[in-house]
């Protein structure tokens, strides 16, 4: 059976996701949590095993993180590189 095309090996996951988070800078704790949940999220939505975001693109799930920490921390203004992660104008909800 052939893998969909969203589905990567492993190792090219990795690769890219550490391509993508280079332009997510490390700093405070928020921050740093953004760069955590980044990765985790990420590799998953590339991933052959069920999960919620699976598919989503990169600015989906950078979005979706940085959702989770303003609900705990409204005040939270994450640092990333807006040439790569185009996501456009979005309102918190």
């Amino acid at each position: 059976m052939k893998r969909p095309d969203y589905i990567l090996k492993l190792r090219d996951m990795r690769k890219q996701v550490q391509k993508e988070i280079e332009y997510i800078p490390r700093g405070d704790d928020n921050q740093n949590t953004l760069r955590q949940l980044y990765w985790i999220f990420r590799m998953r939505s590339l991933g052959k095993k069920p999960f919620e975001y699976k598919g989503k693109t990169k600015e989906e799930i950078l979005k979706i993180c940085i959702m989770m920490i303003q609900e705990e921390e409204p005040d939270f203004e994450p640092k990333y590189d807006k040439t790569v992660f185009r996501m456009g104008l979005w309102k918190r909800t």
